[in-house]
């Protein structure tokens, strides 16, 4: 079975098919990669080299953010809104009151 950033990918499945199963990578990324690679599209996980596994591994390593990277980038980006949110609730909840105090 192979292991390409600490996803172990299905053996019956095609490997563009396979590298979706990793977080980050999605059909557009995981074709882009096989035809990179080199790999055939027909070819099976099961029927991967360990240089073809370690030259998958290489691609995505320099280029695509997978699984904890983009976790981590999500989490980033969720925590800013929520940030910008409180802040304008706050803003809303002044105006409210300095209007309030108008009339």
């Amino acid at each position: 079975m192979a292991r390409i950033a600490g996803v172990d990918l299905p053996r019956e499945k095609r490997v563009e098919i396979g590298l979706t199963y990793i977080y980050g990578i999605g059909r557009a990324t995981a074709k882009r990669i096989v035809e990179e690679a080199g790999i055939a599209e027909s070819t099976r996980v099961r029927d991967l080299t360990d240089s073809e596994v370690n030259k998958l591994r290489e691609i995505i390593d320099a280029s695509v953010m997978v699984e904890e990277e983009v976790y981590l980038l999500e989490v980033k980006r969720l925590r800013r809104m929520q940030g910008l949110e409180k802040a304008l609730v706050e803003l809303l909840q002044i105006r409210r009151n300095s209007l309030k105090r108008r009339i």
